[in-house]
């Protein structure tokens, strides 16, 4: 056989071999990224004191454009200063 055809087949076999390699990485960067979303969803949760069900429901409403923010209120005993000239 041509020695450039044996040569070429032989480029094509490493090749595919990479693309493989690389598509196994590619999943497992996947799935390491979508645990680490998750975990943060998870702190999200735990530092606004949602239940599960409660964070579950914030999320779908804000996915859905349902979710609006309330205007943030001055901390307590905090009123705001007006100028008076």
């Amino acid at each position: 056989m041509n020695p450039k055809i044996d040569k070429l087949a032989r480029d094509i076999e490493k090749t595919e071999k990479k693309i493989a390699d690389l598509q196994k990485k590619l999943e497992l960067f996947k799935e390491e990224k979508t645990r680490l979303e998750n975990e943060d969803y998870g702190d999200i949760g735990r530092d606004f004191h949602l239940t599960p069900k409660e964070l579950a429901e914030f999320l779908k409403a804000h996915r859905a454009g349902t979710f609006t923010v309330p205007e943030a209120a001055p901390p307590a005993g905090e009123q705001e200063v007006g100028h008076e000239e």
